[in-house]
């Protein structure tokens, strides 16, 4: 087996002359780019870097990168991709816990990087202009090994503290005999990189352009979707694409005739739905991809697919799949159980992380003595005819616009806030909601209670409510999250409760947490008289979880529920209430809203201390969960069975 940097020697041997990159109008040929790389190897090599060095690579997505990219893979040693929009507690963990050696960045990114553990080299800088751009050899340096780490990617961890997944040379030459087998790429082929460095998607890209003569097309625009990327696929004339569903979902219905050039349409990143298959399929390949970062981006890929099944299809080349029970023996077709990948393709584990490694990387019983297989956590069902299919996920990782998300890391960072006591996070699906077009797909949602009051567990067991003040601004917690974690893993939305859903074994139950599907009135001036909710939201569960607040990046709103109503096939009533504690609006089912009988004085509405929950004993709707209204009449003519607090009740 050989390195990345060989095969791209080998192409720029082969089509020196041939575009290698194109970004916007500009374009670099394989002999150009191979320059660039060579000049910066050299400076590398002469500061120290070699086998197994990290060097992390600060830039944009942009030629730039792949030429910095390539130096370190040609001076011996694995990079590091650093988004400089990251935050910059996140950037200095990962520059620290990699043992970076350098970083890489040019004017405009290093003034975006915080301090870091490692020097940085400016790549624009006139040193790098002057240096000798003949290719390295093995009496410059000693040359890779297949063996050798290629790069470091991190991902998402559980703890709250990310993890470095460190890939070989190995799997990345197994990963272009895929590509070569496949999708039958040629030097004439176009291939767009969509994805940011920092995920192992844009290494699919650069590794199926590059290595096979083809050009890699990467926008400028750094979000693209709907009829912007439709627009740039045709003016490009990309010819294979790999893009995650919901993406694909965006583009106009009429791009599949359109978007002649486009001969292979690869979607990967998370559950593709059937009816994408019958709509994209005609005139093209149309193929289902899956794979971890921990198997050198892809595992198994599906037939091209022409109807409304869309599997993930059968191990790629020199990998191998089983299908577990929790003994670690194999089901038969049909069954649900856990998938296990093994073969050349996996990473060497997790980057300082010898415990984890051990947990996720287990001793295949099927294949030869020392032998690995990955625990995906994936739940799949083999068919009869071998082809795999994704079933969901057996922990709390999820899929958000392709990337996998550990939630455990985003509640650490909602709970890192001094004013939260408790964060949960969970996925909604957007499109159930009827969002916007271009914003649909799985969405985080977080949910924290506030630190104010003491938690206080009612009476028994099994009530499935852990009380709490929930008296909390949450206007600041998206912006909390976002100091702390990348874009794409900061929640969409964050819904304040006083009171988290607990099982009868006292952990928190997310099935109960409300979906929080509806879209509130806009931010702005806040008015005494709070607006209808134009949406109501739908029920996950028959348990209350009590008052509820809400902070979006451009919405605010209040939301209580009524389980009680779910369970009786009634529609969930529209609550009239505002989205803080300073708003004196008063929580009323708008949908039970009477006027006073015709004589009758209205008494003013006024806020309550927190109590525990109560509900009417005719109707059964809960009252006094934070705030309710004091009236002679309201939503019941019993009035006076309504529990309150004994302070409030008239002597």
């Amino acid at each position: 087996m050989t390195t990345f940097s060989e095969l791209f020697d080998r192409q720029v041997a082969a089509s020196p002359d041939a575009t290698a990159v194109v970004f916007g109008t500009e374009e670099l040929t394989y002999r150009e780019l191979d320059a660039q790389a060579n000049r910066l190897a050299r400076l590398l090599v002469a500061r120290g870097v070699g086998r197994e060095s990290v060097v992390g690579v600060a830039l944009r997505r942009s030629p730039h990168f792949w030429a910095s990219a390539l130096a370190v893979l040609k001076a011996g040693g694995a990079y590091l991709p650093l988004d400089p929009e990251y935050p910059e507690a996140r950037l200095a963990f990962m520059v620290t816990d990699s043992g970076a050696a350098l970083v890489l960045a040019d004017t405009v990114a290093d003034v975006r990087l915080p301090r870091l553990s490692a020097p940085v080299l400016r790549v624009d800088e006139g040193e790098f202009a002057t240096a000798d751009a003949s290719p390295l050899t093995e009496a410059d340096r000693p040359a890779p090994t297949a063996a050798n780490s290629a790069y470091v990617i991190y991902t998402s961890g559980s703890t709250g503290r990310p993890k470095g997944v460190t890939v070989t040379h190995t799997g990345l030459a197994a990963l272009r005999a895929t590509h070569r087998e496949r999708f039958e790429v040629t030097p004439g082929s176009r291939i767009l990189q969509l994805a940011s460095p920092s995920f192992d998607a844009a290494v699919w890209d650069a590794l199926m352009a590059l290595t096979n003569g083809a050009a890699l097309v990467i926008p400028e625009q750094t979000r693209l979707v709907g009829d912007d990327l439709a627009r740039l696929l045709a003016e490009s004339r990309v010819t294979h694409a790999t893009l995650p569903p919901a993406v694909v979902a965006t583009l106009p219905s009429d791009a599949p005739g359109n978007l002649t050039d486009l001969r292979v349409l690869i979607v990967a990143g998370e559950a593709c739905p059937p009816h994408l298959a019958v709509h994209w399929a005609p005139g093209r390949r149309f193929i289902n991809a899956y794979g971890p970062t921990e198997t050198t981006v892809c595992a198994t890929l599906s037939a091209p697919l022409t109807s409304d099944r869309a599997p993930i299809g059968t191990p790629v080349a020199a990998s191998r799949v089983h299908v577990l029970d929790e003994r670690l023996e194999r089901v038969g077709p049909g069954t649900a159980g856990e998938l296990y990948v093994a073969g050349p393709s996996l990473a060497r584990g997790y980057l300082n992380r010898a415990s984890l490694t051990a947990e996720r990387f287990l001793a295949d019983p099927f294949g030869a003595p020392g032998e690995l297989m990955y625990r995906t956590g994936d739940v799949v069902r083999q068919g009869d005819d071998g082809q795999l299919e994704y079933l969901g996920r057996s922990d709390d990782q999820v899929k958000v616009r392709g990337l996998r998300i550990e939630t455990g890391e985003i509640e650490a960072a909602l709970a890192a806030h001094p004013r939260v006591a408790h964060s949960v996070v969970t996925t909604h699906d957007g499109r159930d909601a009827g969002e916007e077009r271009g914003s649909g797909g799985t969405q985080i949602i977080g949910y924290v209670v506030p630190v104010e009051a003491d938690a206080r567990e009612q009476a028994g067991r099994g009530t499935g409510h852990l009380a709490l003040d929930a008296g909390f601004e949450p206007g600041e917690l998206r912006e909390f999250a976002a100091s702390r974690l990348p874009e794409f893993m900061v929640p969409a939305r964050v819904l304040v409760l006083d009171r988290l859903p607990l099982t009868t074994n006292g952990k928190v139950d997310k099935a109960a947490l409300p979906s929080r599907c509806s879209r509130g009135p806009s931010t702005g001036p806040r008015s005494r008289r709070p607006r209808r909710r134009s949406r109501s939201c739908s029920p996950r569960s028959s348990r209350s979880t009590g008052s509820v607040s809400t902070t979006t990046s451009s919405r605010s709103a209040a939301t209580a529920s009524s389980p009680s109503n779910w369970s009786r096939g009634r529609a969930p009533r529209v609550w009239r209430s505002a989205p803080s504690r300073s708003s004196s609006a008063v929580r009323w089912p708008a949908s039970r809203r009477r006027p006073p009988p015709r004589g009758t004085r209205r008494r003013s509405s006024r806020s309550w201390p927190a109590m525990a929950p109560a509900g009417c004993r005719c109707c059964r709707w809960p009252v006094g969960s934070r705030t309710w209204v004091r009236a002679s009449t309201g939503s019941c003519r019993r009035w006076s069975s309504i529990s309150r607090p004994a302070s409030t009740r008239k002597a």
